[in-house]
Parts: structure tokens; sequence; C-alpha cells
């Protein structure tokens, strides 16, 4: 997947229709797209939100760094169109609801927070990703609010002039598992970091390195 400027992973159960019409909405002689079926893994045993989502868009570094610059900003709004015509397909109070089957400590409800059947992930550089958590119940308006938020952060990281993360409270961000997670929050209009470890892991977690420099 590193050498693809983009991606779009699904479960092979699904349909391929939506996957189809977003490659055809987003298809460029230069552009390499890789359109991946994948089999239903079963039980995941890691954290909740780390999980691959049933359907994810994956946008390469390459996309920003190589493609885009030849291309041009047109099919930068072909992408945008793109991903907003397929969240609304999985996002939405009209979407399927899923239900998690989870080890003790890795989920905090049987009731995902954050869809499960849709996300967004970007390569910022090898190792580590940016991935874009949706909440399940979100309008058609506030999906393309947050699409439109995480293509604007993609590229402030990406611009020519900036060397470090920066943009949308990323700065302080710890990564888990390689990615930086990022939500969008309905109350605010705006994306918030996510934490994807619980409180009590975090809390103990920083009580164990206080005790480290203890005498």
């Amino acid at each position: 997947m590193q050498t693809a400027h983009l991606g779009l992973i699904y479960l092979d159960e699904m349909s391929v229709e939506p996957f189809d019409e977003f490659s055809k909405a987003v298809k460029h002689p230069a552009l390499e797209l890789k359109q991946i079926a994948r089999p239903n893994p079963g039980p995941y045993a890691a954290l909740e939100w780390l999980i691959p989502t049933a359907v994810f868009v994956y946008i390469g570094k390459s996309y920003f760094d190589g493609f885009l610059k030849e291309a041009g900003k047109d099919h930068y709004l072909l992408l945008k169109k793109g991903i907003k015509a397929l969240t609304s397909k999985y996002i939405g109070p009209s979407a399927a609801s899923v239900t998690l089957i989870f080890s003790k400590g890795k989920a905090a409800s049987q009731t995902p927070k954050y869809s499960m059947l849709f996300s967004v992930v970007a390569e910022l550089r090898p190792g580590l990703s940016l991935k874009l958590l949706l909440e399940p119940t979100l309008t058609p308006e506030q999906c393309g609010k947050a699409i439109e938020l995480f293509m604007e952060l993609l590229t402030s990281i990406h611009g020519p002039d900036l060397e470090t993360i920066s943009g949308g409270g990323l700065g302080e961000a710890k990564p888990v598992g390689g990615f930086l997670l990022v939500a969008f929050d309905p109350l605010s209009d705006e994306l918030e970091v996510v934490d994807p470890l619980p409180k009590h892991v975090r809390d103990a977690q920083a009580i164990r390195k206080g005790g480290a420099d203890e005498p």
C-alpha cells in the first residue's frame, strides 16, 4: 500500500458497487489506486478505535508529495467529492449498526462511539498515519464538514513549508500503534484529537512513569 497514491479497502462480503463508483469518480491516468477486497478477519484483540473499519479510504503520502503536484487542484476536489459520497453510504441514522466482540479493557462499550463501518486513513510519514473517526449518527452536512476539515489538515501537514506535524492539536498528541486519531465534534464543528487508550490505562502509565523518576 505504501506505493499507492490512494487505496480503498473493504470486506469482500460487501457490495462492490459503491467502491467501483468511487474508483471511477477519482480516476486519473497518473493515479495509482488500489481497490482491495479483504476477508472478514473475525474478532480483533485490539484497541477499539485502532481496529480497521469494514471500509476505509487510504491516502498515501505520495498523493500529496508527488501526484497532486502534477495533477493539480482539480483532482483534490474530485477526491473530496468522492470521499463525501462514499461516506454518505456508511455514516448516518440509516447506516447499519455494529456490535463489537472485544477482550476485556479493549472497548468502553459494545456499542461503539465511532463507526466501525467507515473511516479515512492518511499516511503522514512511514510508520505514522492519521485516522479520521466518524460518529455513526452524523448528518450528511456534518460528514461533509468533517471531510473538508480532515483534507484541509492533511494539506497543511503536507505543505511545502512545514516540517513537523501541526494543526488540529496534533503537535502534542501521542501516537498509538502507528496512528494518530482525530474525530469530528458535532458540537464545536471542529476536529479533535482522540486518545485510543482508556483514561485509566493512560493514568496508570503516567503513575508508573512518575514512579520511575523517584529516587
